[in-house]
């Protein structure tokens, strides 16, 4: 799966339903201004959503940075957010190389 593919694959729609599903919720009941630690969401949850994250191209997010500000809108713009330098990134990288002999 190329970068493009991977970053495709995490949008807010599915940041929100993976919250959803850990917190046994449907994702219409996950507001932006939600408290996760509030709702429920335990340290083991959190870690699986991380790895899940990371896994969809959010390879830079990790535990502290989520469990020190979880509300569901912070962490859509963290997980969004660290996306764009990835492709930016890459994009960098592939003009360099065409250059260089």
């Amino acid at each position: 799966m190329s970068q493009q593919d991977v970053s495709t694959s995490l949008s807010e729609e599915q940041i929100v339903a993976d919250i959803a599903g850990a917190l046994g919720m449907a994702p219409a009941e996950v507001t932006h201004d939600l408290d996760l630690l509030d709702a429920g969401l335990d340290s083991i949850r959190l870690m699986s959503l991380v790895e899940k994250w990371r896994s969809a191209g959010s390879a830079h997010v990790d535990f502290p940075v989520l469990a020190s500000d979880p509300v569901v809108g912070t962490w859509i713009e963290v997980l969004l957010s660290d996306l764009v330098p990835a492709e930016a990134e890459t994009s960098a990288d592939d003009a360099g190389q065409g250059g260089v002999s």
